[in-house]
């Protein structure tokens, strides 16, 4: 029986890497953690029963996918000490803990990487495959096509998911895409089930290159025509989200300004602060490797010399820097959860690099309690907008 243990977020520290245990079957396993990556404060029950049930050789080759804070590929690589462990990620974050991770417990055959799914190693092969369900059913597809492709003949394909995350439907494809799958485990609500990779498997390489595929996508917003490209797997990926229509719509920024964008997606919001701000300067950022290639791309479409964009955990990246606007949409779901720690940083960071006057605007939902932590920071806060569902504040330092 594994035993919990749960963290607890200290205000104003979310920046602070910790330790996290884990005994499972007479053995302890830590990882370093943080806020911003799902499942920060407890191992995830899904992780937990992967690592009950997967089998591991001394020599395999592994390749984690989503690998979080690192609990299954620490586990696996410790019991691999003559084999190889790959971790990827899409979440900066998440790397940088992973790193940490496994430099914590002295592992030496195992290496982190940011991945789009499996994008960053797709010429290698590996002995397993452990999958942990992410969020989208098109990022779940593509993680079993592409532990399919990359899977040596008889390597096992691990698959791990939460029932309420979709992970029954990912596990009916990972049948569909391998011929044959088992359900290993259940419990808690978790399930992790195994396939095999027979010589019949083929990888339907159309498919794989769609989802990688970045499309373009036209926002009207403003009275104007924007173009964005998008790919599955990024927030409101196929559509514009309402949230960030009622932002743009409600900003007020001057040709001069220098603006931020926090959390930027792939890039709508950044692009009309561009079109807005003709003579000054915009800086979009994200956690998210994918987010962050494709707001480059939309930038460079348009044809935007006056804009950057950045990986960056919150605002760490550009807290040296001085901002007259910061502009957010910022998100309060980590997997199927609703968590504000990413939102309350980012209004913290908001505070730290906006100049003196200068305004921070932020939507929400109605039901989201932002005002407080807004108003312990800002001199004057106030909402621009407001319908039944969205509320756009306006904080002015």
């Amino acid at each position: 029986m594994a035993r919990r243990h749960r963290l607890t977020l200290p205000l104003r520290d979310y920046h602070r890497y910790r330790e996290l245990t884990l005994d499972l079957g007479g053995q302890r396993y830590t990882v370093v953690t943080k806020p911003g990556i799902e499942g920060w404060d407890e191992p995830a029950p899904a992780a937990r029963l992967l690592m009950e049930v997967m089998e591991v050789g001394p020599a395999d080759r592994i390749l984690d996918l989503s690998c979080g804070v690192g609990w299954v590929g620490l586990a696996a690589a410790q019991r691999a000490p003559q084999g190889w462990a790959c971790l990827l990620d899409r979440s900066m974050v998440a790397v940088e803990a992973a790193r940490r991770t496994l430099a914590l417990n002295g592992v030496l055959n195992a290496e982190v990487h940011l991945s789009d799914c499996g994008a960053a190693i797709q010429e290698q092969t590996f002995d397993l495959v452990a999958i942990h369900a992410p969020r989208g059913r098109e990022v779940a597809h593509q993680c079993v096509r592409d532990a399919a492709a990359l899977l040596r003949p008889s390597g096992r394909c691990y698959l791990a998911g939460a029932t309420r995350s979709g992970v029954k439907s990912a596990i009916r494809y990972l049948e569909d895409v391998f011929g044959q799958a088992h359900l290993l485990a259940y419990k808690g609500g978790s399930r992790v089930a195994l396939a095999v990779k027979g010589t019949e498997v083929q990888v339907n390489e159309a498919t794989s290159h769609e989802y990688y595929r970045f499309r373009e996508l036209i926002a009207q917003v403003r009275g104007k025509r924007y173009s964005c490209l998008t790919k599955p797997g990024l927030f409101s990926w196929d559509r514009v989200d309402e949230g960030t229509r009622r932002l743009v719509e409600s900003v007020e920024i001057g040709p001069q300004e220098r603006v931020l964008d926090l959390g930027c997606g792939y890039g709508l919001a950044g692009l009309v602060a561009a079109d807005m701000a003709l003579y000054g300067e915009v800086v979009l950022v994200d956690a998210d490797c994918v987010a962050v290639e494709a707001a480059r791309r939309t930038l460079e479409q348009s044809e935007v010399a006056h804009a950057e964009v950045r990986l960056s955990d919150c605002g760490a990246a550009v807290l040296d820097r001085a901002f007259d606007v910061v502009i957010t949409n910022p998100p309060f779901h980590q997997g199927q959860g609703v968590s504000y720690e990413v939102a309350r940083q980012f209004i913290h960071d908001a505070a730290a690099v906006l100049r003196p006057g200068g305004r921070l605007y932020l939507v929400a939902n109605h039901f989201i309690p932002y005002e407080r932590e807004m108003a312990g920071l800002f001199q004057e806060v106030g909402f621009v907008y407001r319908d039944h569902r969205f509320l756009v504040w306006r904080a002015i330092k």
